[in-house]
């Protein structure tokens, strides 16, 4: 419906069809080629510009451990931040494994030959130690590329810190994080389950509280 409000050839071939674009298989086809297109752009303005930055971080989703790759760039003098993708890196997350799949990741995003003037990680030695690190490894072959520890995950430190030391706060997450305990066990687990479904509410799990951002 969207593509035959501007594209009239499109929709005098499927105004009468019963096809409707709708499956998964479709949606995610569609999903990929927007992807394709907005990263090529990027793409083509990081070239342009000639240099960028790179930030990546990991975190757990699911059953997989996945790392998102945003970059920094200018363009018209204008600071740009792009995000650029997620990377599967649940078989190993060692300082090898991770460099590699940055550098594959720019490789096929055509971005390798590009100079990299910066980057930002995490403070964990995987990422960040000077002997054997991501960073260590990717100034191997960029050696403009300044290290930066990620200004969020300080202040992700600093907010951690500052509510384990404020009582109220401790008492607080402290609450929650009892709750989540008490309905872990399977019996009163079940029994949140019946109850949510004898209230015909759309069954959900409780998680257990992060101090990851």
């Amino acid at each position: 419906m969207l593509f035959s409000k501007h594209h009239i050839e499109f929709e005098k071939k499927y105004i009468f069809n019963s096809t409707n674009h709708t499956s998964w298989a479709i949606q995610n086809d569609l999903i990929n080629i927007c992807t394709s297109y907005v990263r090529d752009n990027i793409v083509s303005e990081v070239k342009k510009c000639g240099m960028f930055s790179i930030s990546c971080d990991e975190s757990r989703s699911h059953k997989e451990e996945q790392m998102s790759i945003c970059i920094r760039y200018t363009n018209n003098l204008e600071v740009k931040e792009r995000f650029l993708g997620f990377v599967d890196v649940s078989y190993r997350q060692n300082a090898d494994a991770l460099y590699s799949s940055i550098i594959d990741f720019l490789r096929f995003c055509n971005l390798s030959d590009i100079p990299i003037v910066g980057q930002s990680f995490d403070g964990a030695n995987v990422m960040s130690g000077q002997k054997g690190g991501v960073q260590t490894k990717l100034k191997q072959i960029y050696p403009y590329a300044i290290y930066i520890h990620c200004m969020a995950h300080k202040l992700n430190l600093v907010i951690v810190d500052t509510c384990k030391y404020l009582k109220y706060l401790r008492k607080l997450f402290n609450g929650l994080e009892a709750i989540y305990v008490h309905f872990s066990y399977p019996s009163k687990n079940k029994k949140f389950n019946e109850i949510q479904n004898l209230l015909g509410l759309k069954k959900k799990s409780l998680v257990q509280l992060s101090e990851t951002r």
